[in-house]
């Protein structure tokens, strides 16, 4: 009998051949813990880096705009992040701007890099692919492929073990990063495994996805950069999803990349090094210059290493602070998605905390970090909390409902309380005809005075069944505003949470987007919780939300609202 692997705590490389070869699924393993990629939206907006009482969302159509890849390179990989119970040090690097990237790569050194657990979660509940990494290189690698080439049983085997590896560990396919020479012979060998490899990988779904790294050229397989799409490495893009492109380009080679691409020109990937190594632009905090000249062309990008935040941070520096000016840089170049399934629940927890939280009790009173406990990230770049910044939302890790930590809704520095919306999400929340919907919000105000307030207003955007496909036309939007807190005194919710429910009918529509109106000048508010549903969807709660205030746990309290508020863009304009 043969005996499997046991892995269930930690997360691996597989660094040699033979292993892979050799590999069997294991009995017992975390793979079991992968979360399913859910759906996102089939639409986007641009996101932007300052509020604005003018950032109202201008839908367009995904396969219109040009996408974002982030390639993960921390110190060699496989550090805190490998296991699978998280460990106690937060100050371990983290992503949190899943709404504005499509896909994620994990990446090492070692042969096959199979993406830790708490990646692959992070991403997929963002609708966001993680991929691993195969690479070879160097004479190690030449000599790999040449033995692999003169047997043909163990070159498909490799192809088959790989594509089942991809799908037990529940991750969405590979970069193939080759960097060695190969004689003629030799690639044409290479190219029969990797079309073989694609195959089973599309039989396996035809969402698994395979990125070619732009390095060794076809037919002479010379280890040549081409830093551009052209006849040398045309043949890897025109066999896999997309090609990610050398970082020593000029913008006269993104000029003959758009030409070479045809169609696809989405699917030209152009890398820009975060550590500066011959960039456009020279990398770091200055990676925005190059990625204005890649949009400027409407081509896709592969930001690799962004962990350069962490890894080059000076005593005097927060890499929390270093990441938020960074993503602040490049936001007005990313396109936002968001969630499209209901039931839908979040309480903002970014997977680590200084404590844990459940239904606003500290349950833990320790550090702890794990991203796999990460939720549904708004569809912005938020602030952190006592970091300078311009944000309205701002990440708050000194209380939590759930997890964590929360979100901190704050006044807006530049523009007028009442009229600015922040958004929380892009959507695409689909309510048959007479669903009722179901909203659950946990709130707490951060009282500065003791007058009563009414604090701040959900605002749901929706479009007809009939009008989904033409978001852009926001003439056809409707608005539900919903008052969580209203009228609230301190001495009615001392440093409690207030739960607010909110039951109502909107008829056959989607809901586009799910926006936050601040209405006091004075007070910020936690919202430490939020869920949609219909009457069929009820979500899994994280725990009982009661209605009755008077059987509410000690630390909090609620509200039930029915909401009849239904009303047009120009009753209600957000």
């Amino acid at each position: 009998m043969n005996t499997e692997t046991v892995c269930l705590d930690v997360c691996q490389p597989i660094e040699d051949v033979e292993e892979v070869l050799n590999w069997k699924k294991p009995v017992v393993c975390w793979a079991s813990l992968v979360r399913k990629l859910e759906r996102r939206t089939d639409f986007c907006c641009h996101t932007y880096p300052v509020c604005s009482v003018n950032n109202k969302p201008n839908f367009q159509k995904a396969e219109t705009v040009p996408k974002t890849l982030v390639c993960h390179d921390m110190k060699g990989g496989y550090l805190a992040d490998r296991w699978v119970n998280g460990t106690d040090n937060t100050e371990e690097y983290k992503f949190l701007l899943w709404s504005c990237i499509d896909i994620f790569v994990y990446f090492s050194h070692k042969l096959v890099t199979i993406p830790p657990l708490c990646w692959i979660n992070a991403g997929h509940i963002h609708g966001v692919k993680v991929l691993g990494t195969i690479i070879t290189e160097g004479p190690n690698g030449c000599s790999f492929w040449n033995d692999l080439a003169t047997n043909e049983i163990k070159l498909y085997g490799f192809a088959d073990q790989l594509a089942a590896i991809c799908d037990h560990y529940g991750f969405d396919g590979y970069l193939i990063n080759i960097e060695n020479s190969m004689s003629y012979q030799v690639m044409e060998s290479f190219v029969s495994f990797l079309e073989h490899l694609i195959k089973n990988l599309k039989t396996i779904s035809p969402d698994k996805t395979i990125i070619w790294y732009d390095a060794v050229t076809f037919p002479f397989g010379k280890l040549l950069w081409q830093n551009k799409l052209n006849i040398f490495n045309k043949k890897f893009f025109d066999i896999c999803d997309g090609i990610f492109l050398n970082y020593g380009w000029s913008e006269e080679d993104l000029i003959e990349t758009v030409k070479e691409c045809g169609s696809r020109k989405t699917d030209a990937y152009v890398g820009v090094d975060v550590f500066g190594r011959g960039v456009f632009g020279g990398g770091g905090f200055t990676t925005c210059q190059a990625m204005d000249v890649i949009r400027k062309h409407g081509l896709s990008a592969a930001i690799f290493a962004p962990g350069w935040v962490h890894e080059n941070c000076e005593p005097d520096e927060t890499a929390d602070n270093r990441d938020f000016m960074f993503w602040e840089l490049l936001t007005e170049y990313l396109y936002c998605y968001g969630p499209a399934r209901i039931p839908f629940k979040t309480s903002f927890c970014r997977g680590f905390g200084h404590k844990k939280y459940k239904e606003g009790r500290v349950v833990m009173d320790q550090p702890w970090f794990n991203l796999s406990e990460m939720n549904h990230m708004p569809g912005l770049l938020s602030g952190i909390h006592q970091i300078e910044e311009s944000s309205c939302f701002v990440y708050y890790q000194n209380d939590a409902y759930e997890g964590g930590g929360c979100l901190l809704v704050k006044p807006p520095e530049r523009a007028s309380v009442g009229k600015h919306c922040d958004r929380l999400f892009v959507c695409d929340f689909y309510v048959p005809y007479a669903e009722k919907i179901h909203i659950k919000v946990a709130s707490k105000p951060l009282f500065t005075d003791s007058d009563p307030a009414t604090l701040y207003d959900l605002i749901l955007s929706m479009v007809d069944h009939e009008d989904c496909d033409n978001h852009s036309e926001k003439s056809l939007m409707r608005k539900v505003c919903l008052p969580v807190i209203s009228n609230i005194r301190p001495e009615d919710s001392p440093n409690k949470w207030i739960l607010s429910d909110f039951i109502f009918e909107v008829g056959c529509a989607h809901i586009v987007s799910i926006d936050c109106r601040l209405i006091s000048d004075k007070t910020p508010v936690l919202i430490g919780y939020f869920s949609i549903s219909t009457e069929d969807t009820e979500p899994s709660e994280i725990g009982d939300m009661p209605i009755n205030g008077s059987h509410s746990p000690d630390g909090y309290c609620s509200t039930m609202k029915i909401a009849n508020v239904l009303c047009d863009s120009k009753k209600n304009s957000a």
